[in-house]
């Protein structure tokens, strides 16, 4: 099957490499089974209607960061190396989509680091907790 690649520069100056390569949808089950033992997502529409709605699959697994909202804390973890370069993005957009909040801001440090291997995330409210990857 032939992959659609598209390479785009955000605003930001992030460069964005976006390669699509369709499947089999019978794939699914087994890709679901690898995300559940990884990080990852499987998102599916089977609704399909001429015109209108056509069917659509999308997977991944392995992400280089991970953004968690709880009530009204946000917190952006760098997974990997990938994702650590993209925490200073990441903040920026949070500190444009609200006031940051927690402990140093979002994209920078509280006075004790990031809080280190195994902490918890530094924000306690609002948006912009940015931690980097835990150290195994």
């Amino acid at each position: 099957m032939d992959s659609e690649r598209t390479d785009l520069l955000t605003r930001g100056g992030v460069r964005v490499t976006r390669t699509a390569t369709p499947f089999d949808p019978g794939e699914l089950g087994r890709i679901a089974a690898l995300v559940d033992e990884r990080r990852g997502g499987v998102m599916s529409s089977g609704m399909e209607y001429p015109g209108r709605y056509s069917r659509w699959h999308m997977a991944y697994a392995d992400p280089c960061a991970e953004i968690i909202a709880t009530g009204r804390q946000v917190t952006a973890r760098a997974l990997n190396d990938r994702g650590r370069v993209l925490l200073p993005v990441i903040g920026a957009a949070l500190r444009r989509a609200g006031a940051p909040g927690g402990t140093g801001g979002a994209g920078s440090p509280s006075p004790g680091g990031y809080g280190g291997a195994g902490s918890p995330p530094v924000s306690r409210g609002g948006l912009g907790g940015i931690v980097p990857p835990r150290q195994y």
